[in-house]
């Protein structure tokens, strides 16, 4: 009878230190968005300027489940589930020295703690594209160099803060997409066209430095990218941009390719979009 107490308390013990050792913020508060329709802001955690800290402003479920997990939106089975008609604000201290892979685990377990979210990954194949250098052609990207910007002690030398910003204009036969991209990774272009294509996209271009780059497209009337062309898209006898796959060819030397892909999928069990109290 002892050695089984003994037993039960020595795995007590193990079971206790094992939730213990997953990784946690040390301070969160997470709150409904009060209807400000202002600026999603996502910033902070390791990485970035502000490691020890995460500061996300009007953002959706969906954006905070794609963080978490490192996936694309179009990786989310039944992404209507999580809806993005309520938005929050959450804050949260980043213990000191955590990386990326431990950051996600934090943001999991926020999100099982204080939306109850159940979700459980599985392979399956899809029809997407692969991101290459075009054959034949040179990469037409900028390597980042050490720009030199002002700083509070103004001796110059303070490099620019990266940037990834799309505006979309008018053009000759609708609206017009233009990117400017400063000290960015290809993995962030390939997010991009994820998110923007609505469908998986792999980086197969081998490129790992920081780049900084322009891209300007045709985009459909709704604001969905035309990615369906190999050549210019003819839009007002050529007056306009290319669409986004002749663009990235033209204008960057990268190609997209369409390709069956296997990717793991979330598929979201329940999640509750009320978050618990702090």
């Amino acid at each position: 009878m002892m050695r089984a107490y003994v037993l039960i308390l020595l795995l007590t013990g193990v079971a206790i230190a094992q939730v213990r050792s997953e990784p946690q913020f040390e301070v969160v508060s997470v709150k409904l968005n009060s209807g400000d329709q202002g600026n999603t802001l996502m910033t902070g955690g390791p990485g970035t300027a502000d490691p020890g800290r995460i500061a996300y402003h009007n953002v959706s479920l969906r954006s905070v489940v794609c963080t978490a997990y490192g996936i694309a939106p179009i990786q989310i089975v039944n992404a209507a589930v999580l809806g993005d008609a309520e938005t929050y604000d959450i804050t949260a201290i980043v213990p000191a020295g955590a990386n990326i892979a431990q950051f996600r685990v934090m943001l999991q377990n926020l999100l099982k703690d204080r939306f109850h979210l159940e979700a459980e990954s599985e392979a399956r194949t899809v029809t997407g594209y692969v991101l290459t250098v075009g054959p034949g052609q040179s990469v037409r990207l900028a390597k980042t160099v050490n720009h030199l910007g002002s700083n509070a002690s103004g001796n110059g030398d303070t490099p620019a803060a990266p940037r990834f910003a799309l505006s979309v204009g008018g053009g000759p036969a609708g609206p017009v997409g233009h990117l400017i991209a400063t000290s960015q990774s290809i993995s962030q272009l390939v997010r991009f066209l994820d998110s923007e294509l609505h469908a998986l996209v792999e980086d197969e271009t081998h490129l790992t430095a920081l780049y900084d780059f322009t891209l300007d497209f045709a985009m459909e009337q709704g604001g969905a990218m035309i990615a369906q062309g190999d050549s210019r898209t003819d839009i007002a006898n050529n007056e306009g941009p290319p669409d986004l796959r002749a663009a990235l060819q033209e204008q960057l030397g990268l190609k997209l390719i369409s390709r069956k892909l296997t990717q793991d999928m979330l598929f979201i069990r329940h999640v509750n979009k009320v978050p618990s109290a702090n």
